[in-house]
């Protein structure tokens, strides 16, 4: 088990997902997001608003949510918790931007996917992920990580890895088993 430290990358490199599916508009005021230093979470209301989606809320017994791209509309299972919430709109987000045809749902239950579906599920799972936790902005939170409990670079890597999913899923917003994937699959922790 272990923390690794990442390098700072570039600004403009902030938001690594693909942008294919949009139109120069939409992906020209997805770049002007700016972060502010003081934040540590994506703003998901600045991106809605950039790319003219809507949320409405609800209660939907299948599904988190959907999105009707055609209208531009995400319908949100407004029970679920708000980690899982800001997860599922950057999800339907991903269909969007993916151009995933159709009306695209977030299931409960994985196992309700049709086969089919499983590749833009699993593209719009990581376009969220990447969407939520930008490498960045991850930078950003392992810093203050480390600053915050007055830790070296090698008190870092031997810290406790559950308290830094904690802190880190904490600031960015996102729940414990997405920050974990997300880190894993970077390679900032290792079990």
């Amino acid at each position: 088990m272990g923390i690794k430290r990442l390098e700072e990358l570039f600004p403009r490199d902030f938001f690594e997902t693909d942008l294919i599916g949009l139109s120069e508009k939409e992906k020209i005021a997805m770049k002007t997001i700016e972060i502010s230093k003081d934040d540590y979470f994506i703003d998901l209301d600045k991106i809605l608003n950039a790319l003219n989606i809507s949320v409405q809320k609800g209660f939907y017994h299948n599904h988190s949510g959907q999105i009707d791209s055609e209208n531009r509309v995400i319908y949100l299972n407004s029970m679920e918790p708000d980690v899982r919430q800001r997860f599922t709109i950057a999800h339907e987000i991903g269909h969007y931007a993916l151009n995933h045809s159709g009306i695209s749902n977030r299931l409960k239950n994985p196992e309700d996917i049709a086969t089919v579906d499983i590749a833009k599920e699993r593209s719009a799972n990581q376009f969220a992920a990447e969407l939520l936790m930008p490498k960045k902005l991850i930078a950003r939170c392992i810093t203050k990580f480390q600053q915050d409990n007055n830790l070296t670079d090698e008190q870092l890597v031997n810290a406790n890895v559950d308290e830094f999913i904690d802190s880190l899923s904490s600031m960015m917003r996102t729940s414990k088993q997405a920050t974990t994937f997300r880190l894993q699959n970077l390679g900032v922790i290792t079990y």
